[in-house]
């Protein structure tokens, strides 16, 4: 017997007519369908891991006082406000638009 076999070299057929290739070959298939879900389904999970890291990032601002976030240039209502956004929504990056288009109207 040769050192490279394969799947391919297993001719076999059962009483149906099905060759052991084809049958590892579905198994292959239905296999690379199942880790294609878990990562994808890990990907979605590290997403939004990460999201929640940067909104407790972003929650730190509420500690700030009223003269600090005044500094920073947003106020607490802009800041309650963008805290409650979803959480696959950039609250920084939405707090920042909010700001600068309140500043620009000042």
């Amino acid at each position: 017997m040769d050192a490279c076999y394969t799947a391919a070299d297993h001719k076999e057929e059962n009483h149906l007519g099905i060759t052991s290739a084809s049958v590892l070959a579905a198994w292959a298939q239905r296999l690379s369908v199942v880790f294609g879900h878990v990562r994808k389904a890990c990907t979605g999970y590290e997403r939004r891991r990460q999201q929640r890291m940067d909104r407790d990032a972003f929650l730190h601002l509420l500690s700030l006082d009223d003269v600090m976030l005044d500094d920073i240039g947003v106020d607490r209502e802009e800041l309650l406000w963008a805290a409650n956004l979803p959480l696959q929504t950039n609250a920084a990056l939405v707090l920042a638009e909010v700001s600068r288009a309140r500043r620009k109207t000042a």
